[in-house]
């Protein structure tokens, strides 16, 4: 099996979006590598080798958990293939544009673990 390209393997693993139809599904390891049959070992060096790695991204200034989010919320709002293909493009633009002005020296996450779905309302003044 032919190992795919960066992008591909991005969209369907960070992103949850398959290359061929751009449907979204949560994936882990075992579906890609259930996907292009192969081990779990052959998608981890993958990983490592496209810089996708979880040591890589989680040290990228890039909100990737939001990314995902948004592109389950396409699904949910049924936008169509199209739309969910042209997000996976600006995403991988955007992520491969942060990553290449270097990696953080420590992890970063972008996630408000008092508001994980940015919803509250924003006051200017804390809890």
């Amino acid at each position: 099996m032919t190992p795919p390209d960066a992008f591909a393997l991005f969209a369907f693993y960070h992103l949850g979006l398959d290359p061929e139809t751009w449907q979204y599904r949560f994936r882990n390891l075992h579906a890609v590598a259930r996907r292009w049959n192969v081990t779990s070992d052959d998608v981890t060096r993958w990983l490592a080798a496209h810089r996708l790695d979880a040591d890589t991204c989680v040290r990228v200034d890039f909100n990737l958990a939001g990314a995902h989010g948004a592109a389950m919320g396409l699904e949910l709002d049924g936008a169509p293939a199209e739309a969910r293909r042209a997000f996976a493009e600006a995403t991988w633009a955007q992520f491969t544009a942060a990553r290449d002005r270097g990696l953080l020296a420590e992890a970063k996450s972008h996630v408000d673990w008092d508001d994980p779905l940015g919803k509250k309302p924003a006051t200017g003044a804390r809890d």
